[in-house]
């Protein structure tokens, strides 16, 4: 155990400085310790009801919440607001502080209805001590876009990203990477709700912000280019996005090492662009590279551990190596039926039973119309071309190119794949060559004029 001395009149702003610094390099429990130790001391001079007894409940919340404890961090930061509400009243801004304490923390345990309550009582108070325009009322209405998001409630979460942005525009002296933030949340947001175009505006405008004030090596320009990476898949551009997820990596590798998970979820998302390219090789050595490092750091029953799996079988589905799809898919369904809960797994096997599920979600929490159930339709209709209930699978089928039609636009990649699908249902399910002919020469059509050159090679196979 390491033995702490404390200078006289104990430094709280350099206590809680020493605990950030010691939870950075990961040293949680030595963290702890300290502060655990300067309460003590605190509770012995002071009593149990100072409010420098509060600030030390506090930090010590802070520090249970960086390792993870994050029941124990509220338990603290409730002792904490506890005081202050006593010692200060309640609208006092280091009130509005554990308010926001307390969100972070209750968002960071998914419980998203206490998160925005805390979070909307700290605005209060903050808004009325501080001002509306205030960087700390931004930063609340950026943490509030936030926990919107994360309930799929993307207009509410837009609404406060963009009043977060308009604070930190107005302010001269604004931290420029503030605004940088705000971009790529809005970007984020963009992307959730399928509007990929606005999402690539916003992270390109992230992008060169973090370029420029951060340097072009730093690991906040990795995740720039990632997500930049992957809004550029969602319009198909997957040449696009694969030179960005690959700046994304080069500067991960640099700064994190070959095997930290950044690096896998990048190798995964490489492994998808190359899939939808219909460079298979590719796809599976970049599947296989995630796979080795989600395995390595998460365990062999981890969900993204499901998720490589599922992504290695589709490739292999892909290239009609029918026994090892089988093989990757089983795998995945073995993980996704022994962690099922009630956060209700956003990923999905390749199996009926699982895109229904996906789907019944996605209609929930999207509405009818979302490329994400335009998804679950097209999943469900490949899965039921397999077991030959061809009817049902161009139900699904027709489903899904309806939405991409409406979403996409006509001549966009996600629209063909679709209508080479109806057409491989078409011939070899309904044996009715002309109606394919038809759907697969629309399919042609669009990928022999799509500017990134993003030819599926499936396509030519079911033409010939």
């Amino acid at each position: 155990q390491p033995i702490f001395t404390v200078s006289w009149p104990i430094d709280l702003g350099k206590i809680d400085e020493q605990m950030v610094d010691l939870c950075e390099k990961s040293n949680f429990d030595e963290a702890i310790s300290l502060v655990r130790f300067v309460l003590c001391v605190m509770l012995q001079t002071r009593g149990d009801s100072d409010i420098e007894v509060a600030n030390t409940f506090y930090v010590l919340g802070g520090a249970y919440s960086r390792k993870g404890e994050y029941d124990k961090s509220i338990e603290y930061q409730e002792k904490a607001l506890k005081i202050r509400l006593d010692k200060l009243g309640s609208n006092h801004i280091d009130v509005g502080e554990s308010y926001n304490q307390l969100g972070i923390t209750h968002g960071n345990k998914k419980e998203y209805d206490k998160t925005l309550e805390y979070y909307q009582k700290a605005l209060v108070i903050q808004s009325e001590k501080l001002g509306n325009n205030h960087a700390n009322v931004a930063a609340l209405y950026n943490n509030l876009g936030s926990v919107y998001y994360m309930k799929d409630e993307y207009d509410k979460a837009y609404e406060y990203h963009k009043k977060a942005l308009d604070i930190y525009s107005e302010n001269i002296d604004g931290n420029q990477i503030n605004i940088a933030t705000c971009y790529y949340q809005l970007g984020n947001v963009h992307f959730g709700k399928g509007e990929y175009a606005e999402s690539i505006e916003c992270h390109k405008k992230d992008l060169k912000i973090s370029s420029e004030k951060l340097g072009e090596d730093h690991i906040d320009v990795a995740t720039s280019f990632y997500n930049l990476g992957t809004s550029y898949f969602g319009t198909g551009e997957y040449e696009t996005s694969i030179e960005c997820h690959e700046k994304a990596l080069k500067i991960k590798l640099g700064k994190l090492g070959s095997d930290h998970n950044d690096i896998g979820e990048s190798y995964n998302y490489l492994g998808i662009a190359h899939c939808e390219k219909g460079e298979y090789d590719k796809a599976l050595e970049y599947h296989q590279k995630a796979l080795k490092i989600r395995l390595e750091k998460l365990g062999n029953n981890h969900i993204n551990v499901a998720s490589s799996y599922n992504n290695l079988g589709r490739v292999y589905y892909m290239k009609a190596k029918y026994d090892k799809a089988y093989e990757y898919h089983k795998k995945a369904l073995d993980i996704y039926s022994e962690n099922i809960d009630g956060n209700q797994i956003r990923e999905y096997a390749e199996s009926i039973e699982y895109y229904k599920k996906n789907l019944k979600i996605s209609l929930e929490q999207l509405g009818e119309d979302h490329t994400e159930v335009a998804i679950s339709f097209y999943n469900l209709g490949c899965s039921y071309f397999e077991t030959g209930e061809y009817e049902i699978s161009i139900e699904y089928h027709e489903k899904a190119l309806n939405i991409r039609l409406k979403k996409c636009g006509e001549k966009h990649a996600f629209v063909a794949r679709s209508l080479n699908e109806l057409g491989l249902v078409w011939i070899k399910g309904k044996q009715q060559m002309n109606k394919a002919k038809e759907y697969v020469d629309k399919s042609l059509e669009i990928l022999m004029n799509d500017k990134s050159n993003n030819f599926d090679l499936d396509l030519a196979e079911s033409y010939d």
